[in-house]
């Protein structure tokens, strides 16, 4: 089992012709090309990342990859995604707040390392949400108390096909036929604004969907990352027992999909033991 756990953030799939992985190698970066042929520059830097560890700053310059030049932000993110997790990999950074070239050592983790160092073991915060479809219907943190809870975090206009995402998970749950079906809510902000229609027309999975206030409620859940969505399972006390980011397209779903289900067996196994 693997290990627990906008702006274009580091780490996409590598294997060509194929979807990507959920969990590929992680740097931890946002980017943004200066011009239509680079260079590719820092936009922000992801909390607990190894990319923070190494010291890389906002506006950074990214020049090169252990020795290979790296022109644009889709040549850099290749050339991560070709490394396993756990690589050391040395960037050629130019630093213009103090017109400085340097050499940075950078351990790749992944995002689901980085999720389960912030939330397992947590009791998780959820805060006031609001429903799309009914703005008198919210969820706090009394709906992940007493009973087995998936909660997925995700970007609604950028993660095109979430909703089947969703629906996968949702319809993979309800096959175990569990005696106390768990809790599961879709949460997300949006720069999309108007009616519940116009979400509905992007979002069409039978999980009810919440609005979380703004994008930033939700950066420490999914890491700036617009194509996933970050699953979490949380007990009967409310507490995380796992999370994963997993892509809607990715070539190894089944297999993310079946690790949300083994930590909600656990977690149902726990709450009729007590």
């Amino acid at each position: 089992m693997r290990r627990l756990g906008f702006l274009i953030v580091v780490a996409l799939g590598s294997v060509a012709h194929a979807g990507p992985t959920s969990n590929p190698a992680f740097l931890g970066i946002g980017l943004q090309d200066l011009g239509p042929k680079g260079p590719c520059q820092v936009t922000s830097v992801t909390k607990g990342s190894g990319a923070q560890e190494a010291g890389l700053r906002d506006n950074d310059i990214v020049m090169g990859l252990d020795g290979v030049a790296t022109p644009t932000c889709v040549d850099l993110k290749a050339s991560i995604v070709s490394h396993p997790a756990g690589d050391q990999i040395r960037l050629d950074v130019h630093r213009i707040s103090v017109a400085v070239k340097l050499t940075i050592n950078v351990t790749l983790s992944t995002r689901a390392e980085i999720l389960h160092r912030r939330f397992v073991g947590q009791p998780l915060e959820l805060g006031e949400l609001v429903d799309i479809d009914n703005a008198k219907m919210t969820y706090d943190d009394s709906n992940v108390r007493g009973a087995t809870s998936v909660i997925g975090w995700f970007i609604l206009d950028s993660c095109t096909q979430c909703s089947r995402l969703f629906e996968r998970v949702s319809d993979a749950i309800a096959a175990r036929k569990l005696e106390r079906p768990p809790f599961m809510l879709a949460v997300t902000a949006s720069g999309m604004a108007g009616e519940p229609s116009k979400f509905r027309s992007t979002y069409t999975s039978r999980v009810p969907l919440a609005m979380a206030r703004s994008r930033q409620d939700l950066t420490d859940f999914v890491l700036n990352d617009g194509e996933r969505v970050s699953f979490m399972v949380v007990d009967c006390r409310g507490v995380v027992r796992f999370v994963t980011p997993i892509a809607s397209d990715a070539e190894d779903l089944d297999a993310a999909i079946d690790e949300v289900l083994a930590a909600v067996d656990q977690a149902e196994h726990a709450r009729t033991r007590r």
